[in-house]
């Protein structure tokens, strides 16, 4: 039967128990293998380590080994090369994401400046170690350039007989020239004396890079329900052209404009008042 939330006899929300221990279960699970510790680190004190690389990010490198727990992080630019047979998804300052194993061209007489991304023994790219802004573990199946997280939390006040929910979740997917999002977020909140409010949202959003790199174009849509503001239902569906003025491991700056429509439907109980429709200009710096 359905687990109900309830107040002075009214029903406030309804979960499938099913649904709710998913939740909890995605909240606690832990990885239940990982792969082989081979990869091969080498610092520019001369140090090499044996390791599981995991990701780069914000100048970070997050790796595992056998003898330390959890992962450990790593300056990059302390970094002097790699060598790794796992795949993993790359991106650069231009926007670019590749797909493959990596290694370290040979520099005789100097230290490396190059990473190489091998897809296929016919696919080879080569990149300067600096323009590499991220990377993560991935491997050929369709669902690995997937990632996500999800994340559940609960509030209850005795005092004032308050109560606060909230989840939300977000699912990213990468690939060489595009790149898609999508996210949502429900919250539920009420205390003694006053109605119920919920909100929930979910937004859409896809990219993709045109033929001059750091250019893009992309769109999005938006629904959302709020009973606090009196939404039945919003809906917005925007599209426009991009471009990253700066997109390094640190810094990433871009600029987006075009245009969004939007339509809003009214609770009736709450505001007597007919749809609305917008067009408005959209403009986004992040």
């Amino acid at each position: 039967m359905p687990l109900t939330l309830s107040r002075n006899g009214k029903n406030l929300t309804t979960m499938n128990p099913k649904i709710f221990l998913s939740y909890i279960l995605l909240l606690f699970v832990l990885p239940v293998s990982a792969r082989e510790k081979s990869d091969a680190l080498v610092m520019r004190n001369g140090d090499r380590l044996t390791c599981e690389i995991k990701s780069l990010d914000s100048d970070t490198l997050s790796i595992s080994l056998d003898y330390a727990s959890g992962s450990v992080s790593i300056n990059w630019a302390k970094v002097d090369h790699i060598e790794s047979k796992q795949l993993f998804l790359v991106k650069t300052q231009d926007g670019l994401v590749y797909s493959g194993s990596l290694s370290t061209p040979a520099t005789p007489g100097a230290r490396p400046t190059k990473i190489e991304v091998l897809d296929a023994p016919a696919t080879k790219v080569e990149l300067d170690k600096t323009d590499v802004i991220m990377m993560q573990e991935t491997d050929r199946g369709f669902w690995s350039p997937f990632n996500g997280q999800i994340g559940l939390s609960t509030i209850y006040n005795k005092g004032n007989q308050s109560f606060q929910y909230s989840t939300n979740a977000n699912v990213n997917y990468a690939r060489e020239r595009w790149g898609a999002s999508a996210s949502y977020n429900s919250s539920l909140s009420f205390n003694s004396g006053a109605a119920a409010s919920t909100r929930n949202e979910i937004e859409i959003a896809a990219r993709r890079l045109l033929r001059w790199n750091n250019w893009y174009y992309a769109g999005l849509a938006d629904f959302l329900q709020s009973s606090e503001q009196g939404i039945e239902l919003q809906s917005t569906f925007g599209a426009g052209i991009g471009r990253y003025f700066k997109n390094t491991n640190k810094t990433m700056i871009s600029v987006y404009s075009g245009l969004a429509w939007e339509n809003i439907a009214y609770q009736q109980q709450v505001l007597r008042a007919t749809n609305q429709q917008v067009t408005a200009a959209l403009s986004s710096v992040r």
